[in-house]
């Protein structure tokens, strides 16, 4: 019994074996070049596809046809007939040449798709040619092919380019420009950085990839027809990178260090369609000029995006909407000269336009809602950061302007370190913050209130002075203050510290239970009032006051909470 079985067994093994041989084309070598046969099915008709060419060596041209041969059982006879099929050379398969060193060129006129990694690594390889029948080059398939130096990409025809497809081509397209089909709607990561292309003609209505072109130290110009979007790191260390042409419409983001490290970059067109310039896209370019068009709404400039642009020296913006420039934007820029701010810009963020030596006066616009900004913690301790037009000393004057949404301005750590700044003015019927701003500024003689326009009378009847809540020290170290015609409450630290020439008739406490350190202004007060409801007055909590009204409420004077610090 077991041995009938056993019969049986190898007996059905020769027959699926004989089936399967039956069914299967052999594969074929050619000029050792091996194919084999793709049955046709979902559409696809039969083909033939290249496994193997490692041992291909010179100029390869591959057939148009490839006829493959098999067994067929013949019932009717009871014989096995030869059976011939002749396909068309429609793939080159993954790795089926990689790391060949031997071959020189390529013909391939009816190919559709080269697979991933084709070609990758063949060092020797010069020239492809392709017909109009590719559509499709996948992953790294030319990746490392140092000596490569053209492929035709038809136009139509190619659909997809992937990762790192030209990777380190570095001879690709050296002296001639690089087109992208318009008929191409995908393209990888990584797919052309590190090669050779001088020029590049992006004609495919899609965004550029993470690192298209990173590193093609050759690259000198741009076209970027209708490209949708920049990905970060595209065009990153192109350093013979200098024309980059208009930024078009239908862009709409240029992604992190997209160009950064471009040091040839001397100008480009921005368009309004932008809604987002990554962190550090153009830092470290050698732009000289800045214009953003009108009509740019919802733009976000994020951190650092033109951090360290050694050249700059002229941003203008005209009318747009909504515009946020967030911290570190505009960093670093030792040449800047002037700024032509537009109405639309919402807010500037933290240590921008700061240690500008040669930055002239300029202009806020009546949309600014904040200026500098500050970090929140985790145990809820927030951390003002160096703030905007610190330390510029050509700046003489700054017009502080009133908000158009009737909002109230926000000024963190800015116009601080100013040598020069002799007068600061505050817009009527305007609301301000002043945390820790124009600390030693040793010129500023006033601070004062702008007379109003008939437009603010009629619109804020309410109040005309500008009023403040000043907090940090806002003041300290102006040493030539003499007048601050502002209303004004102090915040969490006051200010006005060492500013012995100014000197106030009258101020009124605003706590109404505790009294905190600094709860007065630091400089000489002739009569200092409080609420009825204060019980406890801190440590340093009225300094340098001539007379002051106590509550019959005040129960706790802490040591030296009456006093010069």
């Amino acid at each position: 019994m077991h041995s009938f079985l056993r019969i049986s067994i190898l007996l059905l093994s020769i027959l699926i074996g004989i089936q399967v041989f039956a069914e299967n084309f052999e594969d074929k070598t050619i000029n050792n070049i091996t194919y084999t046969y793709i049955s046709g099915k979902n559409n696809i008709k039969a083909h033939a596809k290249v496994i193997s060419g490692k041992n291909a060596s010179g100029n390869i041209t591959l057939p148009n046809e490839v006829e493959f041969h098999k067994k067929e059982w013949n019932k009717d006879k009871g014989i096995y007939d030869d059976v011939y099929a002749t396909v068309p050379v429609c793939v080159i398969g993954s790795r089926s040449f990689s790391k060949n060193v031997n071959i020189q060129s390529v013909t391939a006129n009816y190919i559709d798709s080269i697979e991933s990694s084709a070609f990758e690594g063949c060092t020797s390889l010069v020239q492809v040619k392709a017909g109009n029948t590719l559509k499709k080059i996948k992953d790294r398939a030319f990746s490392g092919c140092t000596a490569l130096k053209s492929i035709n990409l038809p136009n139509p025809g190619l659909i997809s380019i992937g990762d790192a497809a030209f990777k380190d081509c570095k001879l690709l397209y050296a002296n001639s420009t690089l087109k992208i089909p318009q008929s191409v709607t995908s393209v990888g990561a990584h797919a052309f950085s590190g090669c050779g292309a001088k020029e590049v003609a992006w004609n495919a209505p899609i965004a550029i990839p993470d690192r298209a072109f990173s590193g093609c130290e050759n690259l000198a110009s741009i076209s970027l027809g209708n490209t949708n979007g920049i990905g970060a790191y595209a065009f990153c260390g192109c350093k013979s990178l200098n024309s980059i042409g208009t930024i078009p419409r239908s862009c709409t983001s240029i992604g992190d260090y997209a160009f950064s490290s471009c040091t040839s970059l001397l100008s480009f067109t921005l368009s309004n369609g932008l809604t987002d310039i990554g962190e550090y896209a153009f830092s470290g370019t050698a732009i000289t000029s800045l214009n953003f068009p009108e009509g740019c709404n919802n733009l976000t400039i994020h951190a650092n995006a033109f951090y360290e642009c050694w050249a700059l020296k002229h941003i203008s913006s005209l009318n747009s909407k909504n515009i946020i420039i967030e911290k570190e934007a505009f960093s670093g820029l030792r040449q800047l000269e002037t700024i032509l701010f537009s109405e639309g810009i919402v807010k500037i963020g933290a240590n921008n336009f700061s240690d500008c030596p040669l930055l002239k006066d300029f202009e806020l616009p009546n949309t600014i809602e904040q200026i500098g900004d500050y970090d929140i913690h985790k145990n809820g301790y927030k951390e003002i950061l160096y703030g905007c037009f610190n330390n510029c000393p050509l700046l003489t004057k700054i017009d502080l302007p009133a908000n158009v949404a009737d909002k109230t301005i926000e000024l963190y750590y800015s116009f601080c370190e100013c040598e020069t700044l002799n007068k600061a003015s505050k817009a009527p019927n305007q609301n301000y913050i002043d945390d820790k701003c124009f600390q030693r500024c040793p010129m500023l003689g006033a601070v004062t209130t702008r007379k109003p326009s008939q437009s603010n009378v009629t619109s804020r009847a309410s109040r005309s002075n500008a009023k403040s809540i000043i907090r940090n020290g806002s003041f300290d170290d102006c040493e030539n203050l003499e007048h601050f015609d502002c209303e004004f409450t102090l915040e969490e630290g006051g200010g006005f510290m060492w500013c012995n020439k100014l000197k106030f008739d009258t101020y009124h406490i605003p706590y109404n239970e505790i009294v905190p350190s600094r709860a007065t202004p630091s400089c000489f007060v002739k009569h200092v009032t409080m609420p009825m409801s204060v019980r406890q007055l801190n440590r340093s909590a009225i300094t340098k006051a001539g007379t002051i009204s106590i509550p019959d409420s005040l129960r706790v004077i802490q040591k030296w909470a009456l006093g010069v610090y």
